[in-house]
């Protein structure tokens, strides 16, 4: 269901897939951003960690998410991700790692030596798939079991305009120096 969610969202007319609160409700009008939000860390932890270990320690944020401030998507996993999901799928990579992390393993022998066994596309879909499961299952806890019906707040990634904070937009990945009179 999570998967018929996210390609309902990828087909919805745009892409890339947009965040938009168009009835103005304070929701994300799509579930689609509800299950990747919920999905996006475990998804970098299930492709890196049973190689690297804990992802987490590497000094670059998973994701640079949309917020008050408007840039967005600047840094984080996503182009690591997208490499691996690329070789993983046999397609052309201009900078290629030297395995694929996704559906690989690290494996430590006699204590001291290490060795990498690169992934392949059915171990790769196969951890997708369970980091998919457990973000889900985190997010039907709080807002039930079907994912057609999940949302996701859009009120906390509204551009706030200084001074006064008082003039709002919705979010949208705009220029440094856009102003808030080039929106109606």
């Amino acid at each position: 269901a999570m998967r018929d969610v996210l390609q309902a969202w990828v087909e919805d007319g745009q892409f890339p897939s947009l965040r938009r609160d168009a009835d103005g409700d304070g929701l994300y009008d799509n579930a689609g951003t509800a299950v990747m939000d919920a999905w996006w860390a475990p998804l970098i932890e299930s492709i890196f960690n049973p190689v690297l270990g804990d992802v987490s320690r590497v000094p670059l944020a998973f994701d640079n998410a949309p917020g008050p401030t408007g840039s967005a998507y600047q840094d984080g996993f996503y182009g690591h991700v997208w490499t691996q999901l690329a070789q993983v799928l046999g397609d052309t990579v201009s900078s290629p790692t030297h395995i694929n992390y996704c559906g690989g393993q690290r494996t430590t022998t006699a204590g001291t030596e290490t060795s990498l066994q690169s992934g392949d596309l059915a171990r790769c879909a196969q951890v997708l798939w369970q980091s998919l499961d457990a973000a889900g299952a985190a997010v039907a806890q709080q807002q039930g079991s079907d994912p057609a019906n999940w949302k996701t707040l859009h009120e906390p990634e509204k551009i706030r305009f200084v001074p006064g904070a008082a003039l709002t937009m919705h979010w949208n990945n705009r220029p440094t120096y856009q102003t808030i009179n080039m929106f109606k």
